[in-house]
């Protein structure tokens, strides 16, 4: 595969994981540092190793996978997105909601969220299976530039959570369930 292609594939995958990354720094803007590290490297290691999975799975459970993924993806990013309108709402009702505390975005939310936005990047890895072509080596790129992409997402949304607070949370709930709703109908 040209290098070009490449990173070209490994921008469009990390689309998904960029909008959740500001969907949530759009809610908590201040996050801990350690967080804001975290977030993206997350999502770069489930966007590297979902391929390398796919790519060594092949067939055997890919297609039961790739049958139902869209449905795990609206259900899991859906209901991220209902509980952030939610307490959008409350938020709006009663300031203070959306700031951060120890619970807010935990590290199964992060974990969940990572996962479903990279089960596209499992059939691209069956794809370079079938092309007989390496994949440690595009793997480390797609997740490498889904990190670098999400960083930059939690940095822009850091900002405008901070202007927007409560309105920015809800935007953000809305942005995952457009997601979702997206693996379902395209």
């Amino acid at each position: 595969m040209e290098f070009v292609t490449l990173i070209l594939l490994s921008v469009s995958l990390a689309m998904d994981a960029m909008a959740v990354t500001l969907s949530n720094a759009l809610c908590y803007p201040n996050l801990p540092q350690f967080k804001k590290i975290m977030i993206p490297v997350s999502f770069g290691i489930f966007q590297m190793l979902m391929p390398v999975i796919g790519y060594y799975l092949g067939s055997i459970f890919t297609d039961f996978l790739l049958r139902y993924s869209d449905v795990v993806v609206l259900i899991v990013l859906g209901y991220l997105g209902i509980r952030m309108i939610i307490e959008g709402v409350q938020e709006l009702k009663t300031p203070g909601g959306c700031e951060y505390h120890e619970d807010a975005l935990a590290w199964k939310t992060i974990m969940a969220q990572a996962v479903a936005t990279s089960i596209d990047a499992l059939a691209i890895g069956v794809s370079f299976a079938a092309l007989n072509t390496g994949i440690w080596g595009p793997a480390a790129i797609i997740g490498i530039i889904t990190a670098i992409i999400c960083a930059f997402a939690l940095q822009l949304g850091s900002k405008l959570g901070q202007h927007f607070g409560s309105w920015a949370q809800i935007l953000g709930g809305i942005i995952l369930i457009l997601i979702g709703l997206k693996t379902i109908l395209l």
